[in-house]
């Protein structure tokens, strides 16, 4: 068994050494999401009205009951719920995967499943070995990016070269970026 954060719960906790927490890199964990424990509340909030005049002890037996009767439902159901929605996802990301692994070079594929191995084996310390999904960030931020561009513009201007046009060549790719951030 291994602990890990829920994934709408992972943006809070610091990115650097958390990787061995995340529900992304797990093995075997597919899409969930870890929040059923949080989801428990919204069909229960109704419980509120009626628990908030009895005393603590009559108050944690009727939360008790209905949670686990909740409880006992979701897993005598979860079997056919995941037979009907995990069969069919395994095949069409089966597939997927193998069709995408085609279109890439061997070597590249062969680096990558050593390195995943590796770190999976290393059982996600990344101090043994570095997360293989991480990417580096290495480049300008997309604020340096602005800075630059509108220096180098009003380089031009001042050497008196002629606008065209009534968007600059800055703000147009500053309006790009805008449109990709949304």
């Amino acid at each position: 068994m291994k602990g890990c954060h829920p994934k709408l719960h992972a943006c809070v906790h610091e990115e650097r050494g958390h990787e061995q927490y995340s529900l992304y890199y797990t093995v075997g964990i597919g899409t969930t999401d870890g929040e059923s424990a949080e989801r428990i509340w919204v069909p229960h909030n109704a419980l509120g009205n009626s628990t908030k005049t009895q005393g603590p002890r009559s108050c944690h037996d009727v939360l008790d009951d209905h949670w686990g009767f909740w409880n006992w439902l979701k897993y005598h159901q979860m079997d056919v719920y995941f037979h009907l929605l995990s069969v069919p996802q395994r095949n069409l990301q089966t597939e997927a995967h193998r069709g995408f692994t085609a279109t890439l070079l061997a070597e590249d594929v062969e680096h990558w499943t050593t390195a995943i191995e590796k770190w999976e084996r290393d059982k996600y310390h990344s101090k043994k070995s570095p997360c293989p999904y991480k990417i580096k960030t290495s480049g300008q931020s997309v604020a340096q990016v602005r800075k630059d561009q509108a220096a180098e513009e009003q380089k031009q201007l001042s050497e008196g070269s002629v606008v065209y046009h009534e968007v600059s060549a800055s703000s147009f790719i500053s309006i790009g970026i805008d449109l990709v951030e949304l």
